[in-house]
C-alpha cells in the first residue's frame, strides 16, 4: 500500500510525473517523496543519477522512483532561492 508522504493518506493509484495526492494536493513524483532522497548524499540521491535535480520538490522524470513511506517535511526551494537570491542583490554575487 502506497501512502501520501505528507499527510498519509493512502494512495491507491500509479504515480506518474504530474500525480498529486487527492488529499492534501502535493506533487508526489519528486525526489522528497522518494525512497532514494537523501539531502547528505552526492547530488540529494542515493542511487547513481546522471545529473543534479535542482527542484527536489518539483515534478521530475526519474525512471528511478519509488514512493518513500516515511514523513515529509515539505521544503519549497523556490522560496529558499528567493531569499538568497535577494541576499545576492544586496552583496553582490
Amino acid at each position: 500500500m502506497k501512502i501520501c508522504p505528507f499527510c498519509k493518506e493512502e494512495i491507491d493509484f500509479g504515480i506518474y510525473r504530474n500525480t498529486v495526492c487527492p488529499k492534501c494536493g502535493k506533487n508526489l513524483h519528486v525526489c522528497l517523496c522518494c525512497r532514494f532522497y537523501d539531502k547528505d548524499a552526492s547530488w540529494h540521491c542515493r542511487e547513481n543519477i546522471d545529473e543534479l535535480v535542482k527542484y527536489v520538490d518539483e515534478p521530475n522524470f526519474c525512471d528511478r522512483f519509488e514512493l518513500t513511506n516515511k514523513k515529509i517535511i515539505f521544503e519549497d526551494s523556490r522560496e529558499k532561492n528567493k531569499g538568497r537570491k535577494a541576499f545576492d542583490s544586496l552583496f553582490g554575487e
